[in-house]
């Protein structure tokens, strides 16, 4: 996700989420940013996602307190980062 690709602005967020892989592996880490298109998600963990993998990112409003859950593809991996890509326009 280069900023050349990029169709949203992105704001800095620091939240904690969790990803869940269709096959059941999850992983915890922080949003570094987001967008109304996608993120950049800041893990530690050791984990077998790859790009192009489809998964559920559930993360915390704290205006709301309400857990959002967006279905997303994983489009890069960088060491601990991994860019996600919204595939709903809606969180479930």
């Amino acid at each position: 996700m280069g900023s050349e690709n990029r169709q949203h602005s992105r704001a800095r967020c620091f939240k904690f989420c969790i990803l869940m892989g269709r096959n059941g592996d999850t992983c915890e880490g922080l949003l570094g940013n987001i967008s109304l298109g996608g993120a950049l998600l800041m893990t530690s963990c050791d984990n077998h996602f790859h790009v192009g993998d489809l998964c559920d990112l559930k993360f915390s409003d704290k205006l709301t307190n309400i857990t959002v859950k967006r279905s997303v593809k994983i489009v890069r991996f960088n060491s601990k980062n991994l860019g996600i890509k919204f595939l709903t326009n809606k969180a479930h």
